[in-house]
């Protein structure tokens, strides 16, 4: 990601907040990675009941995102939305550098409270979710920032 938040900084500020064909922009990417680590890894990994920072941002399959206690409609700005972001990344790489093979087999249950995902998975498995979320979000931001910089 370092490079890519580069390539975004370089852009007049307003791009950052612009989407590109419908998909989300940049800081709403964040934003919705910040919600896949309070998912799969607070909620799962952690057993959080109500794991979820207000400025995640969900798809349109979350009908009711106030009862999660998401604020969609929140406008933080990039470096508002990289802070907490750094704060998950850590929290990632705290856990996966602790983890034993044994740790990634465990079964975690999800609380029952509003949230996502429903059924239990293993660690390993909440853990490929959060890094696929990472690898295919990035794809996506990088696609977009070319679009967004032949803009400026």
């Amino acid at each position: 990601w370092p490079p890519t938040i580069a390539r975004a900084r370089a852009l007049p500020a307003p791009l950052v907040d612009e989407r590109v064909d419908d998909d989300w922009s940049f800081v709403e990417t964040h934003r919705h990675l910040i919600l896949a680590t309070d998912c799969w890894l607070q909620r799962m990994v952690n057993g959080e009941k109500r794991p979820y920072h207000p400025w995640g941002l969900a798809g349109g399959w979350l009908e009711d995102p106030a009862s999660w206690g998401l604020e969609p409609a929140a406008t933080p700005s990039l470096d508002e939305v990289l802070a907490v972001r750094r704060e998950h990344m850590d929290a990632v790489r705290e856990t996966i550098a602790t983890l034993t093979p044994e740790q990634l087999e465990r079964v975690c249950v999800p609380p029952d409270t509003p949230g996502h995902p429903t059924r239990p998975r293993t660690v390993l498995e909440c853990l490929h979710v959060i890094l696929s979320e990472e690898w295919e979000h990035h794809q996506y931001a990088v696609r977009d920032l070319a679009t967004l910089e032949s803009r400026g």
